[in-house]
């Protein structure tokens, strides 16, 4: 398949091991002035040569598949250019950033002869295989909780803008909303949140702390907190958790572990092997259409529930 990268501003990084096995037409930036450094010299790593364009449409007109990840308020434009033309876009989340730009990109969607997949990719780590692979052994899901916390760090400038950025629900909260309904497969019913940016580092609008709370259908209840304040001595840039409350167990997740407690006591289950969400994507086989659009309308909601 001809591939073409858009911006370098979200998680190329789940593209770079498939792409070997196709052709890269080119990378562009989604913006101008935006940095592609990074994409560069990770494209450059994995040894894969890219011809620089400095005009996206230029880039995209041959494209069977387009991976976009510029500036998130930019990123659903470029992918209803894209889906109109036909292609297939694998985008960075959220797939818009207002209610006004999901709408036109689901009404290009709809007619597009290509499709349009979010970059979720943690749903293919090999934690969460382990976790989804053991729900049968703890009866009903009655209470999800799930914690995603991340290194503030030194921040894009587009960051301390919410009209560029979308905020800490979108971004990062949007993770834990997917793995909520893809392992319930329930729909939302109620929900309710809130945000804070105190103490964000002069990073402007950047909301610093989220806290999101669902209730599904069947009584399932559920919780989010997303925030931006995981320590930079901290070992690994983010810490996700969940925990899942059963009928007849409780899986959870943390530090590298998933355990199962049920009547026959704790046990810390083996981790499945992730898998490659792009390839799942080109396949087909991976987060659908639909789940991508229903997860960033519940982030965008949950977004404006949390204005004051």
């Amino acid at each position: 398949m001809k591939i073409a990268i858009v911006g370098g501003c979200g998680h190329y990084r789940y593209v770079l091991q498939e792409l070997k096995n196709h052709t890269l037409l080119g990378i562009a930036p989604g913006i101008i002035g935006e940095n592609l450094d990074k994409l560069q010299a990770a494209l450059a790593k994995a040894g894969i040569e890219a011809e620089v364009f400095y005009d996206w449409k230029k880039l995209v007109k041959n494209a069977d598949v387009v991976v976009v990840n510029t500036r998130p308020d930019k990123n659903a434009i470029v992918s209803t250019y894209c889906l109109e033309r036909g292609a297939r876009v694998f985008s960075e989340k959220p797939l818009a950033v207002t209610m006004e730009q999901l709408e036109i990109l689901g009404n290009a969607a709809e007619k597009s002869k290509g499709n349009i997949s979010a970059m979720l990719g943690i749903r293919y780590s090999g934690w969460y295989l382990t976790v989804k692979k053991a729900l049968g052994h703890i009866g009903d899901i009655r209470m999800i909780n799930a914690q995603k916390s991340y290194k503030l760090g030194a921040r894009p400038d587009f960051y301390k803008n919410k009209a560029t950025f979308g905020g800490i629900i979108p971004w990062v909260a949007i993770h834990a909303l997917d793995w909520i309904l893809d392992l319930t497969g329930a729909k939302v019913t109620a929900i309710g949140a809130d945000t804070n940016n105190g103490h964000n580092n002069d990073h402007g609008d950047l909301e610093m702390t989220a806290l999101c709370q669902l209730q599904l259908e069947g009584g399932i209840l559920a919780s989010v907190s997303a925030d931006f304040f995981r320590p930079e001595g901290a070992p690994t840039h983010d810490d996700d958790r969940i925990r899942i409350v059963g009928t007849k167990g409780i899986l959870e997740y943390m530090d590298g572990k998933v355990t199962l407690t049920n009547a026959d006591g704790i046990t810390q289950l083996p981790l499945e092997e992730g898998e490659d969400v792009f390839r799942l994507f080109l396949e087909d086989s991976g987060i659908t259409e639909q789940d991508s659009f229903y997860v960033t309308e519940l982030a965008l909601n949950l977004n404006e529930a949390a204005e004051p």
